[in-house]
């Protein structure tokens, strides 16, 4: 609610303009020279009286702070990815070949360990310590185009800007090890953007809408080549929230991944559902499930490129200390 004060700067500017504005300056017609002075102090005047409204509103209250309080969060979950075969073939004038990758079924468990903490009002920080194991073949998680197992573990900072009845907006980097089969092993460094919009319940329950932006560069050695193999990751995902319940939260979205190595690319266009439910127990412990599907192009010189159906499953539980009494809490004001 606006106070005063700043009901009574937005009615002086309001009755300037009145009185600067007759009926014919009304019509739509072009301003004549004489009157632009005028119509400068008005729009000035109309400004400040915005902007004194906008000032008056802030000190009614003071506004929560981007963190509510010191918190962490314990995740451990399963990940399951399959890919369909890959069977593409090039010819030219002189030659021709062909390529066929079997299907394959990825496994991955792993563990995260996230603290929040308040810094200045709006603005918190957020921390993630990480590892994984994984038993994969897709470019985008392992460290070569054959089977293998890899190992990783990493950390990630972010710095948060964020008004609870409002949105964030997050932007961090962090660093990731990798460690495979034999001698196999790689740096990752990535850096992320993540913009949240809030929206109030309106009758049919709170709605977030989210966006989010990673960048990933890995660098692999120990190939047993004179080179070594980068490879540059690219994923794009967004969505909305919707809350049925205050600890219960239903979302839809999709996400777009390209993956860039030395001589092969892959593109990952998917959709997701996701459930998250705050468990009714004495302990603050939320169940996370999420399923996906959608489409990946695997290119490979001088191959045509093959669309290869993907889907996957993940499921997993989190454990908070000292979050908010919600589900809606804990993500708006705590994560």
């Amino acid at each position: 609610m606006r106070s005063q004060r700043g009901h009574q700067a937005f009615e002086r500017a309001l009755g300037t303009w009145r009185d600067a504005a007759p009926d014919r300056a009304l019509a739509p017609r072009r301003v004549r020279r004489a009157d632009r002075p005028r119509v400068v102090a008005v729009a000035l005047l109309l400004l400040t009286g915005f902007a004194a409204s906008a000032l008056a509103d802030g000190r009614d209250g003071p506004r929560r702070p981007a963190v509510a309080a010191l918190n962490a969060r314990v995740s451990a979950g399963y990940d399951y990815t399959h890919v369909d075969e890959t069977d593409t073939s090039f010819s030219n004038s002189t030659s021709s070949g062909s390529l066929r990758i079997d299907e394959f079924d990825g496994h991955s468990v792993g563990g995260e360990l996230v603290g929040s903490a308040p810094i200045w009002r709006f603005i918190g920080a957020r921390g993630r310590f990480r590892a994984a194991q994984r038993d994969t073949r897709r470019p985008l998680d392992a460290l070569g185009t054959d089977d293998s197992d890899v190992t990783s573990y990493g950390a990630a900072f972010e710095l948060l800007l964020r008004d609870p009845d409002l949105g964030s907006l997050a932007l961090g980097g962090g660093y990731d090890r990798l460690d495979g089969d034999g001698s196999q092993e790689a740096d990752a460094y990535t850096g992320s953007v993540d913009a949240a919009i809030y929206f109030p319940d309106l009758g049919a329950g709170p709605l977030d809408w989210f966006a989010r932006f990673d960048f990933s560069h890995r660098q692999v050695s120990g190939t047993g080549q004179s080179f070594d193999i980068d490879a540059d990751v690219y994923r794009v995902a967004g969505g909305a929230g919707w809350y049925p319940s205050d600890d219960f939260r239903f979302a839809l979205g999709g996400r777009w991944t390209r993956t860039e190595e030395e001589f092969l690319s892959e593109v990952d266009t998917e959709g997701f559902v996701s459930m998250r439910w705050k468990l009714p127990l004495p302990v603050s412990l939320e169940l996370a499930v999420e399923g996906s599907g959608g489409i990946s192009e695997y290119k490979e010189a001088p191959f045509r490129g093959d669309h290869r159906l993907i889907y996957g499953a993940q499921v997993g539980l989190v454990y908070r200390f000292r979050s908010g009494a919600t589900l809606l809490e804990s993500i708006r004001a705590y994560d």
